[in-house]
């Protein structure tokens, strides 16, 4: 992972000296949470139940810090789907067989960049 974090750090600088901005966008998966993805966890693995839930505190937090840290810029769509979630239990933003976003996921995570680049434009 630290191989990862040194490129996207290089990128960020080769971008800088020409000026242009980089976001890192970190992503959630639909392995996430335990009630999305259902049939596409158990053609996975067989050995997986419906309700396996495949973390990524632990790398989102390692890679935020990293992040911090280089001054390298990103978005939590994990944090931000996370919420929704609680908010909206009846909807899902994940097709149920792959685990891809589905169209009211584009179209949360479009609200969601809309919104940040929104701020970005108008803050000081």
């Amino acid at each position: 992972m630290r191989v990862v974090h040194v490129v996207v750090k290089s990128i960020d600088d080769f971008l800088k000296h020409k000026d242009i901005k980089l976001n890192v966008l970190l992503v959630p998966l639909g392995l996430a949470w335990e009630d999305k993805f259902t049939s596409g966890k158990q053609t996975l693995s067989q050995e997986w139940e419906t309700t396996t839930v495949i973390s990524q505190v632990g790398i989102e937090s390692f890679t935020r810090d990293y992040l911090q840290i280089n001054e390298v810029d990103y978005i939590e769509l994990s944090k931000e789907f996370g919420l929704y979630k609680r908010d909206n239990i009846d909807v899902s933003l994940f097709y149920d067989m792959d685990g891809h976003w589905n169209a009211d996921g584009h179209y949360f995570v479009c609200k969601i960049l809309g919104d940040h680049y929104a701020r970005k434009n108008t803050d000081p």
